[in-house]
């Protein structure tokens, strides 16, 4: 159980260390095995596509190299090491690509149901964070994403960690990572990174609503030009306060 749950990690810091979108360095006297490796959102509409963070689209002609062994549906979100078809190029228009190697992303969606969250373990530290811009691909709506790296405590037993929207004002979305699953008094420190899916202005709206019912004045978030700001708290031991600052991401209405 406890590899399982922490699959997330170990897959996902190895993509961490990784650029984003990179050229192989092993060029030398020999063909490179990959040309580039991306994170990626995989959109399944009858043709298989991936939608890298930095807004290109590959067309994969092995899709099935992007599923976790033993599962039939491809994941959401992947780290994933491509090679061009022949005659393909970074400058085509349409980038067929073979799959060399994939794993898995932490993916989630942020917490619409507030109430189920019970605990709030501290978490070791909050790194970074990247905002994905939602998109449309092949007539798919594909959300926004908020792409975490943090650090959290952990022993032998499960992890799961969720984004919770506390507040807002103005365009500024405030979310909390909390570690809702784990063991407080766990010593162990290690790295993670997830990804959390995005929803629309109203429903990110109707869940600040549901939080704040029984306050005087209920909190509304709105867009300015499809877009808003993010910013992430966290908690750690002895009430030690972390905050990533404010980031633009455009999102659905």
């Amino acid at each position: 159980m406890f590899m399982k749950q922490m699959k997330f990690l170990l897959v996902a810091l190895m993509a961490v260390v990784m650029s984003v979108s990179v050229t192989s360095c092993m060029k030398g006297e020999n063909e490179s095995s990959y040309d580039l490796g991306i994170y990626a959102t995989v959109v399944d509409n009858m043709t298989v596509t991936l939608l890298s963070d930095d807004g290109n689209v590959y067309y994969p002609e092995n899709p099935a190299a992007l599923k976790v062994s033993g599962e039939t549906s491809y994941p959401k979100r992947v780290f994933a090491y491509l090679k061009y078809a022949e005659g393909v190029t970074a400058a085509s228009e349409k980038k067929i690509v073979t799959v060399v190697q994939s794993g898995s992303l932490y993916t989630r969606s942020l917490c619409t149901q507030p109430d189920t969250i019970k605990n709030d373990i501290p978490l070791a530290g909050l790194s970074e964070f990247v905002l994905v811009d939602t998109k449309q691909v092949l007539y798919t709506n594909v959300p926004a994403y908020c792409n975490l790296l943090f650090s959290l405590y952990i022993d032998d037993s499960a992890v799961i960690v969720d984004l919770v929207p506390v507040t807002a004002s103005g365009n500024e979305l405030t979310v909390k990572l909390q570690q809702t699953i784990g063991n407080k008094d766990a010593s162990y420190t290690t790295s993670g990174y997830a990804s959390f899916s995005i929803p629309s202005v109203s429903e990110i709206n109707r869940v600040l609503a549901e939080i704040h019912k029984d306050s005087e004045e209920v909190p509304v978030l709105t867009s300015v030009g499809g877009k808003i700001k993010i910013k992430i708290i966290g908690e750690g031991k002895n009430q030690q306060a972390y905050t990533l600052s404010a980031k633009e991401v455009q999102i659905d209405n």
